[in-house]
């Protein structure tokens, strides 16, 4: 069974505070706009290069991206 991915909502709060579309996310990170949804809405993690990008985007921990908990 496949544990269920947390949407990364904190990266849909840096995305609004920037005035991004998930386009313009898309675009800078280098992926699909569908990939920037899925990330945010728990269908995917970004592997670790993205995830790594992200944290010193938003100011996230990278784990907390990449879903690794205690």
């Amino acid at each position: 069974m496949m544990d269920k991915v947390r949407p990364l909502a904190e990266l849909a709060r840096y995305r609004a505070r920037r005035k991004l579309t998930t386009q313009a996310l898309a675009e800078e990170m280098g992926v699909s706009r569908i990939t920037v949804w899925r990330w945010e809405n728990g269908k995917r993690r970004p592997d670790k290069s993205y995830a790594l990008r992200l944290a010193e985007m938003t100011g996230v921990p990278v784990l907390e991206i990449m879903g690794v908990t205690e």
